[in-house]
């Protein structure tokens, strides 16, 4: 069950990846002077940083306990055998549902006002550097210092969820919601993930009908987070908080094609990584044609 999950995010992200480069590659194919061949140097240096952030997002991921460490810690913390009967109820499923606002809630309140302070901006700048916001783009699907705010939102996450496990399920509950039910919602945490910053869904509307409603965040909703001007939208699984704490805005409301997305001051792929005290030099950035990836200004 377990590796199945595993297997069913890595190509839930390959699909979503595949999708938005094909709408990118048929809206630069509506151009008539648009040639792939003119671009190719671009896009191979977008390939060796797309290399360099995964190698960083996993070392820093490397550091942190994996799943059969926090399984274990969880069982120790809990008071119960990690060997026994599990069960799946009514009551693992609220304990699920509970879980993914939880976490989305502490995820919220670190990209509010952790990560949008000019003391941990680092963090984050990486994510914000891309003017076009799609699955496959670098400091979108991979992120060299998520290892940072993944250990901020889930301890918070799990402390919270520790009285509901250890007062609230049975043991063979527990057991259940520790065994199946974490690596369920972390798919689908990493699944909304995806789904936020999806080219390819941003363009149906009905997605964000549906998803709206269950109180999901939407492609439609999500970039506009990404937007030079607005200060909105920070919740990256749950709009809820973002209504309680008045920073919704409605992408019925806002043009989402037309927004600038990126930063406002220039920056690039080697600054995000050093603060900005090193930069790709002026040549770099001219003979790779990076102003149409990332802010750059003369």
């Amino acid at each position: 069950m377990i590796k199945a999950i595993i297997y069913s995010f890595f190509l839930a992200q390959i699909l979503f990846t595949l999708l938005d480069l094909a709408v990118l590659y048929r809206q630069k194919k509506l151009n008539s002077h648009f040639k792939i061949s003119d671009h190719k140097q671009t896009l191979f240096f977008i390939a060796g940083v797309w290399v360099v952030y995964f190698i960083l997002q996993n070392v820093g991921v490397a550091i942190l306990p994996g799943f059969n460490s926090l399984r274990d810690h969880l069982f120790h913390w809990l008071g119960i055998s990690s060997e026994g009967e599990t069960l799946w109820s009514w009551k693992v499923t609220l304990m699920f549902l509970w879980s993914f606002h939880v976490v989305g809630f502490w995820d919220f309140v670190t990209h509010r006002w952790v990560l949008h302070r000019k003391q941990f901006w680092i963090f984050h700048e990486y994510h914000h550097l891309p003017r076009m916001v799609f699955n496959g783009m670098p400091g979108i699907s991979v992120r060299p210092f998520v290892f940072f705010t993944t250990l901020l939102t889930y301890v918070s996450g799990i402390i919270f969820l520790l009285i509901p496990l250890k007062f609230i399920l049975s043991p063979e509950e527990a057991r259940g919601f520790i065994e199946w039910g974490i690596p369920l919602l972390v798919f689908s945490l990493t699944l909304v993930l995806s789904v936020g910053h999806s080219l390819f869904l941003r363009k149906f509307w009905g997605v964000h009908s549906f998803l709206k409603y269950l109180l999901i965040a939407t492609p439609q909703e999500h970039v506009l987070h990404h937007s030079i001007k607005l200060r909105c939208n920070y919740g990256n699984f749950s709009t809820v908080w973002d209504r309680l704490f008045h920073s919704y805005v409605d992408p019925r409301t806002v043009d989402i094609y037309s927004e600038p997305l990126g930063l406002d001051y220039d920056q690039d792929y080697l600054g995000t990584l050093c603060l900005g005290k090193i930069k790709l030099s002026k040549e770099t950035r001219q003979r790779f044609r990076l102003e149409d990836t990332v802010c750059i200004k003369d």
